[in-house]
């Protein structure tokens, strides 16, 4: 079990989180939206959970050059609902898209091309 589990709503309470964390060689996990197949969000004893599944909102969609900027808990399916009222669509996955982006999960299926984060990640924010 973690000793603490965090549920941030802005990048600036990731940003403190994990300093704080650093400053005291206290691990963190990070949770997201999904199923946990995969398992890589299982906490060990004595680790602080980040749990990003409060920021959710799709900030941005921009028709024009067909990109969006979203927060790193937005669930795909309801990325999907926010695309469809702009008559656009992706493939509809029960995931976040930080654990579509931090595992590569199912990309080659929800993304058609290219299937690098490299290549369809546009710009991630860093913090310190």
């Amino acid at each position: 079990m973690p000793d603490v589990v965090v549920l941030p709503t802005t990048a600036e309470q990731v940003s403190q989180t994990l300093k704080l964390a650093d400053e005291n060689k206290v691990p963190v996990t990070l949770r997201s939206a999904g199923t946990n197949v995969s398992g890589g969000s299982i906490p060990m004893t004595g680790v602080i959970v980040l749990c990003i599944t409060k920021m959710y909102k799709t900030l941005d969609i921009n028709k024009t050059n067909l990109t969006a900027t979203v927060e790193p808990g937005v669930v795909l399916q309801d990325f999907n609902l926010a695309l469809a009222k702009e008559g656009l669509r992706t493939a509809d996955w029960q995931a976040s898209f930080w654990r579509v982006t931090s595992t590569s999960l199912s990309l080659p299926r929800l993304l058609r091309g290219p299937t690098s984060i490299k290549e369809k990640c546009l710009g991630l924010e860093k913090r310190v």
